[in-house]
């Protein structure tokens, strides 16, 4: 077959190439592996449960009289309902998560927490979480009973064994009947806690609050089986009240493994989520990697095995057939390439820590080397080797003896010029491909300016967020720490500090999921402006609420009206602001003066009172989302305490005194964070995207230069007797520059051309998730065609240079 041996001598001899072709093609084969290695475990979050092809998440979307809500919670008779009425079930579940944090006590230590559930009894035979004491099946059978992780228990129990220990949480004491393993990274949700939730009031269950989830027999399918329960519903026990007055709801059925990347469709989602666009955006990606890599790989690969073609004539006068030389040149790419293979893999693990903190997320070397990714890692190194040994062996093993002893113009002529068909075809494909990384890349790049820089309506820069518990506040834990007195102290010294401009206390904040509370217009109902969709003649909108100084606070613009003035002195009587949405929503060009009601199903909660100003619209959400209609009001229950930090450099020292300040006069910790890194975390995958997409576009350029500046070579060494011979004719070194270049820069027009259409494609459907947006620029498209011109220019004229200052008796010669 081939002599390896000498293959090695002549990569020892190409120094530079052989360690453009194998250092290149390792690191494609780097990035191959970390993208992908974070794309498998983005596509697999929730895989690890039991028959997961057969289990979904029940969600609810209501349109109530032409308001469309979708929620993640279904309403708490639904399940109910479902398992007494169908035989298709072959398991399910539901549980609430309270919000806010909450205490768990145990003998004299108090931990804070948010991260804790109450789930019915069949939880854990649904969810395969993996016990370490307990048993799934009675965990939470029984009343008062609580099942904790492992980190939660060597928190409070240490190495102690914790099963049939007491905690004390809202004044019940709890039996710990089990410990589980920490949950996955790659789970929907998290948590530290599951308390059982076995009372449960009629008046509880009409609420949107229980997640609830299904699992069917293997034979059912599930599209006719969600066909028959939304045929039904409205006949079912609690939607056959609500499904009154023009109320439509549809029961979404949505896959288990899909709520991670497809999750944040739905209100009161249970955590941030990805999207279908960072999965698209990542497969395109890796993709265009593989596609630059073996282009590359294929131009250095030809380039190098024409520089050995006097001893593949050697060879076939010493009696090597064609198929020896086929075989003996595709054996020698898969070797290269193997090598490359070993060095990308050890770079990985070199790597991984790095990519880790670059991207923000925890690949493990687990993650990196499983069974999908081997054989896809396999298959890309067979293809690609092929792929850059078959040109060159179909090539060279058909190159007669004597012309290979003769000539280094080993391709095809028409005219006497060498065709290069398949070099031109390579150097086309770069350039589209590097058109669509770099305009995808500065696109996304911009857009995330725009996101970064647009005003949204609200300060949300040195505005400090305190979660606080509101039995801090309200003073309603038997603790003599927890007096509330403490907490007006803690508010009144704040304020003493220089770094501290204002402070306010709110139950919901921008940046987080905004609640929707019910509300009720009387006189805009009894008119017809506003259809109620609640008993009691109520809506439900979106809220906040909070201390009377919240509009100054985050810099509301009002529009219309005056803010808030006053406190309720009875807590009942309040006041509303809201936004333009609402304004529009309540079908009223002067809403000052309106009657209105906050309704609650717990009577100290209710307010009633008036509409008293307008503000302009404000995102307090994602810039993917529409501004819906907001109303504001005073009072209410407090959750958060709002922190306004003068900026001054000094934030750092100013969050470590109030941390200080707090500890000094209350016995569980808080976790402060700014909003602005809030409303920063909405935009994580698009974060990813950019960071991904920015080192596909580096890699696509400098290997885009590399293979351009090895084709521009190859081309010029096939074209050394042409240049010879038009330089003795009498042509003068501009006149041939023009004619070589030429064929380049036709080529840069081309495949910027057909880079349009899939740059515009991409972007289009980038931009469909936002709501503002400042859609697709058609500068960055020249500015794309200028960088390819003046990169074409450089590289072209470098490759172009040595021959066109050769004498041209030598380059003729050359070519004997």
């Amino acid at each position: 077959m081939i002599n390896l041996k000498f293959a090695f001598r002549f990569w020892i001899r190409e120094k530079l190439y052989a360690s453009l072709n194998v250092g290149v093609l390792a690191i494609g084969f780097l990035l191959f592996i970390l993208m992908y290695s974070f794309l498998h475990q983005e596509r697999n979050y929730d895989t690890y449960h039991e028959n997961v092809g057969q289990k979904f998440r029940l969600e609810e979307k209501w349109n109530k009289n032409g308001l469309v809500q979708h929620k993640a919670p279904a309403t708490g008779f639904l399940l109910p309902s479902l398992r007494k009425d169908y035989g298709e079930l072959r398991n399910s579940t539901s549980f609430v998560r309270p919000e806010g944090i909450d205490f768990v006590s145990y003998q004299n230590s108090r931990f804070a927490t948010d991260r804790f559930i109450r789930a019915d009894s069949t939880f854990f035979t649904f969810f395969n979480f993996e016990f370490i004491y307990g048993d799934p099946v009675t965990a939470l059978t029984g009343k008062n009973k609580v099942v904790i992780t492992e980190s939660a228990s060597k928190r409070i129990f240490g190495e102690t064994m914790p099963l049939g220990k007491m905690l004390t949480r809202a004044r019940e004491d709890w039996e710990v009947s089990g410990v589980i393993k920490d949950m996955p990274e790659n789970s929907h949700f998290h948590f530290d806690y599951v308390f059982t939730n076995s009372f449960i009031s009629v008046d509880f269950q009409a609420n949107n609050m229980f997640y609830t989830y299904i699992e069917l027999n293997e034979d059912v399918d599930v599209d006719r089986f969600a066909e028959k329960v939304n045929h039904d519903l409205p006949k079912s026990y609690g939607y056959d009240v609500k499904l009154k007055d023009g109320n439509a709801c549809a029961i979404i059925f949505k896959p288990l493994t899909e709520i991670h990347l497809n999750g944040n469709t739905a209100d009161r989602e249970l955590e941030k989520n990805s999207n279908k666009v960072l999965e698209y955006s990542l497969f395109v990606i890796l993709v265009f990697v593989l596609l630059m890599t073996t282009i590359n790989y294929i131009s250095l690969s030809t380039a190098l095995f024409v520089k050995r073609a006097k001893w593949i004539g050697i060879n076939k006068i010493s009696g090597a057939s064609r198929a020896v030389v086929f075989a003996g040149t595709l054996v020698e790419s898969f070797a290269v390439a193997f090598m490359a293979l070993v060095i990308s893999i050890l770079l990985t693990l070199l790597t991984l820590p790095w990519f880790n903190d670059y991207f923000d997320i925890a690949l493990k070397a687990s993650d990196v080397f499983n069974p999908d990714l081997d054989l896809l890692i396999l298959l890309a190194y067979v293809t690609i080797s092929l792929l850059a040994g078959l040109y060159p062996a179909i090539s060279l093993s058909k190159v007669e003896a004597l012309k290979s002893l003769k000539t280094r113009m080993l391709t095809s002529t028409h005219a006497g010029k060498p065709r290069l068909t398949f070099q031109r075809s390579l150097l086309l494909t770069q350039y589209m491909v590097t058109a669509v990384a770099v305009f995808c890349t500065l696109s996304v790049s911009k857009h995330l300016s725009f996101v970064s820089e647009k005003n949204i309506g609200l300060t949300k820069e040195n505005m400090l967020i305190i979660p606080v518990p509101d039995q801090i506040i309200a003073g309603r834990d038997n603790y003599e720490k927890n007096d509330p007195e403490n907490y007006n102290f803690f508010k009144s010294e704040l304020l003493k500090k220089p770094a501290v401009l204002d402070a306010a206390t709110m139950y919901s904040i921008p940046g987080q999921r905004v609640p929707l509370l019910k509300f009720a217009f009387p006189r805009l109902t009894s008119i017809g402006a506003v259809n109620p969709t609640e008993p009691e003649g109520g809506i439900y909108l979106k809220a906040m609420a909070g201390d009377t100084s919240m509009l100054q606070l985050f810099n509301m613009q009002l529009v219309q009206g005056r803010g808030f003035k006053r406190k309720p002195d009875d807590n009942t009587a309040a006041e509303f602001v809201v936004n333009e949405a609402a304004v529009k929503f309540l079908g009223t060009n002067d809403p000052i003066g309106e009657r209105m009601e906050l309704q609650s199903p717990y009577q100290h909660q209710r307010r009633s009172g008036t509409i008293v100003g307008v503000v302009k619209d404000f995102n307090y959400g994602s810039l993917q989302e529409a501004v819906e209609p907001m109303i504001m009001f005073n009072g209410f229950v407090d959750k958060y305490l709002v922190v306004k930090l003068s900026g001054n450099n000094d934030n750092p020292q100013t969050v470590s005194d109030i941390k200080s300040l707090w500890a000094s006069l209350f016995d569980v910790p808080i976790d402060p964070y700014f909003l602005d890194d809030a409303y920063d975390r909405m935009y994580r995958s698009d974060v990813l995207i950019q960071k991904f997409s920015t080192i596909c576009m580096i890699f696509s350029v400098a290997i885009g230069a590399l293979c351009l500046l090895v084709i521009t070579l190859f081309i010029v060494s096939q074209r050394k007797a042409e240049i010879g011979i038009r330089k003795v004719l009498g042509a003068n070194g501009f006149n041939i520059w023009t004619l070589l270049s030429r064929e380049f820069f036709i080529l840069v027009v081309i495949g910027n051309l057909l880079a349009a259409v899939p740059s515009i494609l991409f972007m289009t459907n980038y931009f469909e998730n936002y709501v503002f947006q400042e859609g697709i620029n058609p500068f960055l498209c020249l500015t794309v065609f200028a960088f390819s011109m003046a990169l074409t220019l450089v590289i072209v004229s470098l490759g172009i240079i040595k021959p066109l200052v050769a004498n041209p008796v030598e380059s003729i010669r050359a070519t004997e």
